[in-house]
């Protein structure tokens, strides 16, 4: 929250001369002198006359009838002998008196010597407009105090500049003795009320016991008041106990009979014809404020002198009614005033809440009742609120500002565009390799993978491009094993079968698997019937192989693992060849997270021995289709770490379309780093046996790498490339154009793995 701007303004009347004197800031100040019409007290004498004759004489219904019918204002009773006539015409008197007073008021403080004065207050209410709570706050100090019975909180400061922002005019007595403790409440997690009911004589005080005790959700309140045939004595301790309570106060509220003294500070009438002066409480009210009390409200007459002496003792705030009250307005002013404040706002800002209220709302009924509220309070007092607390109190202080709101809603709506969430993804990977080439933060370790593509030029002697040969396949298969293969993946869905084809194959796999290597046939899901397409069974066949699936969620997402046992799905075909590595190639350096169980029982047994899976492939082909490995294989994924499988916040994006907390492809790292690649072409025809020599330590992946390839149509394997794979391909091959389908379709698995 923004600190509101605060001017105080000294207004002192010396013979027939006013002197205005404005502070402001760090030391600054204006000083004007202006001529004090006389014509203004005796405007204000029978604007008063009016108004207290007006509210005397009307027949304003109260909302619970007293039980002693005396006048309904809150003040002391008339001397005995004055009567004052009930004339018809008071409500038109009072309304042509405050419009002649107000008149002549605006027209002085209009005058020339003020304008320096009117145009810093108004400059000064534009320069916080943009803040979150653009307020200027106006301390007003009058001397004499006939001076401060005028109506200052009516200057309309701000229809001269045309200022849309509040300047809010509060009143600062001219002598404080005492500093204030706006902050001891800090320590208190409920707001305390302490509720003196006093007098009722011609009043009935139940509508303000009915309006305080509707806080009860927000702050303690206890009540005290005069008993029927209570000693008054024992009234007046019980009072000054209560106030000096050790638990302390944050509000005191007073309602009943009041009324200005000369040296006593005011008095407060607790029971019928019995009175207590503040000056006798005012020991009490040092204690309860040293304990954190911070405002006082009396809901009651005559309270200029009760506020300047309780401001003198050090107290923050005090709402007073300057003038004799009406005992219906001072019922209606609580009821609009608590509104307002049990909504987290500060008294200030609740007192002219229902000022306004009384202005706009009911000035037929109850003419000039706005003008009698006041708010006194000490220079360097925070304003007293009642704070929010839990989740009210967090919304408080974190909640967005309105074009804060605009643009979180906006962004919000712009990330829920999948295209949208890609673009950033691939920008913030492409981020990720430019700080890697910067650091040189790039690993030297050996290539785990051996990316064998099978381009356009390998197939050139081939019959055709798809589906793939098998005879080739089963030649590099071959070449593999006589370079002491370990494990083999076939990144082709060899589906369906080719009956004069796949016997080649089979004998060639199983020829390979008699040296110990196993393999990875993919596995696709036909996107019609739903139904898992599989290698010919002689081919895929589980003495030898499992099925990996070779679907990928685009070019961004990894497949993660499914994340309940029984889901008939296969495994990646990526997270199978891991696996297959860990267990026949070095059995607890890669991925340990994706092996639990397993990893253990492959550490004391030699490489790739995997009989506890399998036996000796039979020498007649199985004609069964291929099995998924069973709950004791399917255990070797079901991993220690939660990042292989979809988190929960995963799984219901996608309901809504959406990859949350999906892990991605780390195409940041150069490919170089991840797999050598070699042609299968080169493989073939090599004939430098140092090339191939680590062979023994990598997992074989064979993929395809021309245009045509895909599973359910041509070129579906081919994607644009990522940004950061284009970076590492122009930074390794400058001068280069880019080609997807050299750079582009199967790397991908690579980065997977």
């Amino acid at each position: 929250m923004s600190i509101p701007a605060t001017f105080h303004l000294n207004v002192q009347q010396i013979e027939q001369v006013c002197l205005f004197e404005l502070v402001w800031g760090q030391g600054q100040r204006l000083t004007t002198t202006l001529p004090f019409p006389s014509l203004l007290f005796s405007l204000y004498a029978e604007w008063q006359q009016a108004y207290l004759s007006f509210y005397r004489t009307a027949q304003i219904p109260l909302s619970v009838a007293p039980e002693t019918p005396q006048t309904p204002l809150r003040g002391r009773k008339e001397e005995s002998g004055v009567v004052v006539p009930p004339l018809p015409y008071w409500h038109g008197l009072l309304v042509e008196a405050e419009a002649r007073l107000l008149s002549e008021f605006h027209r002085w403080l209009r005058s020339g010597e003020l304008y320096e004065i009117r145009a810093q207050l108004a400059a000064a209410s534009r320069t916080v407009e943009g803040a979150p709570h653009p307020i200027v706050n106006l301390c007003l100090t009058c001397t004499p105090i006939a001076l401060a019975r005028f109506p200052w909180e009516a200057w309309e400061l701000e229809t001269e500049f045309a200022v849309s922002r509040q300047i809010r005019i509060s009143r600062t007595p001219t002598t404080i003795r005492s500093a204030t403790h706006s902050s001891a409440n800090a320590r208190r997690q409920r707001i305390r009320i302490l509720a003196i009911l006093g007098d009722e004589r011609g009043l009935n005080l139940q509508t303000d016991r009915v309006a305080v005790r509707s806080l009860r959700r927000l702050a303690d309140v206890e009540f005290i008041g005069w008993k029927k045939a209570q000693p008054i004595e024992d009234l007046k301790t019980q009072i000054s106990q209560m106030i000096a309570d050790e638990r302390g106060w944050d509000v005191l509220f007073f309602a009943g009979h009041s009324d200005e003294t000369p040296l006593t500070g005011g008095e407060l009438g607790i029971a019928p014809g019995v009175s207590i002066r503040i000056s006798e409480i005012a020991p009490q009210l040092a204690i309860a404020q040293s304990r954190g009390l911070q405002f006082a409200i009396f809901n009651s007459c005559n309270g200029l002198a009760i506020a300047e002496s309780l401001i003198d003792l050090g107290l923050s705030q005090v709402a007073v009614m300057r003038e004799p009250i009406h005992n219906r307005v001072a019922e209606e002013f609580l009821l609009r005033f608590l509104q307002r404040l049990a909504t987290h706002h500060d008294v200030h800002e609740s007192l002219r809440s229902a000022c306004q209220f009384l202005k706009t709302e009911k000035s037929l009924t109850y003419p000039s009742a706005y003008l009698i509220p006041s708010l006194f309070r000490h220079p360097e007092a925070t304003l007293f609120r009642i704070e929010p607390c839990g989740w009210q109190s967090w919304w408080r202080q974190w909640r967005p500002k309105r074009y804060e709101m605009i643009a979180l809603a906006a962004l919000i709506g712009i990330s829920w565009q999948l295209p949208i969430q890609q673009w950033l993804l691939e920008h913030q990977v492409l981020g990720h390799a430019y700080y890697r080439q910067l650091t040189d933060r790039l690993t030297s370790e050996s290539l785990p993978i051996l990316l064998v593509q099978v381009d356009e030029e390998s197939l050139a002697s081939a019959r055709r491009l798809q589906p793939i040969p098998r005879d080739y396949l089963g030649r590099l298969i071959q070449h593999l094993t006589e370079l002491e293969a370990q494990t083999i993946g076939i990144d082709y869905l060899l589906s369906p079968p080719i009956p004069e084809e796949d016997p080649v194959l089979a004998r060639s796999v199983a020829a390979a698997h008699q040296q110990g290597i196993w393999f990875v046939f993919g596995a696709s899901q036909d996107k019609l019937t739903r139904k898992w397409r599989y290698a010919a069974p002689e081919v895929d066949h589980p003495n030898w192989s499992f099925p990996g699936n070779i679907a990928r969620r685009g070019r961004h997402y990894v497949e993660l693992l499914p994340d309940s046992p029984d889901d008939n799905k296969p495994l990646p075909l990526s997270y199978r060849l891991a696996w297959l590595h860990q267990g026949c190639v070095r059995s607890s350096e890669i991925l340990p997270e994706i092996s639990s169980e397993i990893s253990s029982e492959m550490t004391n047994q030699p490489a790739c021995s995997l009989a506890q899976f399998s036996s000796e492939p039979s020498p007649e082909p199985l004609l069964e289709p291929p099995v998924e490995p069973q709950p004791a294989d399917r255990s070797v994924v079901r991993a220690d770490s939660s990042r292989v499988y979809p988190h929960w916040l995963t799984q219901v994006g996608y309901h809504w379309g959406q990859m949350w907390l999906h892990p991605i492809m780390d195409y940041s790292f150069p490919p170089e780093q991840i797999y050598t690649a070699i042609s299968a072409a080169d493989l073939l025809t090599s004939t430098d046996a140092t090339r191939f020599s680590d062979l023994s330590q990598q997992t074989v992946l064979i993929a395809p790498n021309y245009g045509p390839a895909g599973v359910d149509y041509q070129g579906e394997d081919n994607f644009l490339a990522p940004a950061a794979m284009h970076h590492w391909y122009t930074d390794r091959h400058p001068g280069d154009r880019y080609s997807n389908s050299q750079y582009g379709n199967s790397a991908s698995i690579g980065w997977d793995v």
